[in-house]
């Protein structure tokens, strides 16, 4: 039984793959999305081995056979070991202290937020009920509640919503 190759260029031209004629082209695309990913993994390791410093050390082969220079070469390799453990723990104690905080501020802020808006429900249910009371055609309601009057000497626009806003914003502000 003769099959036919076909060589099939991966993206990167140093990579072929052959392929045989008689395969689907569902399992093309399979093997060509595996070479992608595969080569995507390769230029993903190849950064993490150039991130990662490599440390020649001058050590001897056994301790019977160590130099009174080794004491000292020993105790740098452990300085710099203590030094770099450090930094990664206060890094950790930093990135995890920045999320507490970022976390407390979420929690407040949401907090402020629901009191903002049980109050601003609490001043709708006000104003609503006293338009009621004043629509219901009770002309003592209006004569009574001085607060329409003094409304309607104030300049145009709904300033009692600014009010709100403003109070709002100055309760945020204190954060």
């Amino acid at each position: 039984m003769s099959e036919e190759l076909v060589i099939y260029n991966a993206p990167s031209s140093s990579h072929q793959v052959a392929l045989r004629k008689a395969d689907s082209e569902t399992e093309h695309k399979e093997r060509e999305q595996r070479i992608q990913d595969a080569l995507v993994l390769e230029a993903k390791l190849k950064m993490i081995n150039e991130m990662i410093p490599t440390r020649v050390y001058n050590t001897s082969s056994s301790t019977a056979g160590a130099g009174s220079g080794d004491f000292h070469q020993y105790r740098m390799i452990r300085r710099t070991e203590q030094q770099r453990v450090k930094r990664i723990e206060e890094e950790w104690k930093k990135k995890t202290e920045a999320e507490e905080y970022e976390a407390k501020k979420r929690e407040r802020q949401q907090q402020l937020d629901d009191d903002a808006a049980k109050r601003r429900a609490k001043r709708m249910k006000k104003k609503d009920k006293k338009k009621n009371k004043a629509s219901s055609g009770n002309p003592e309601a209006e004569s009574l509640s001085g607060h329409e009057t003094f409304t309607n000497l104030r300049p145009s626009g709904d300033n009692e919503e600014e009010e709100e806003e403003e109070e709002d914003a100055a309760v945020a502000d204190i954060d």
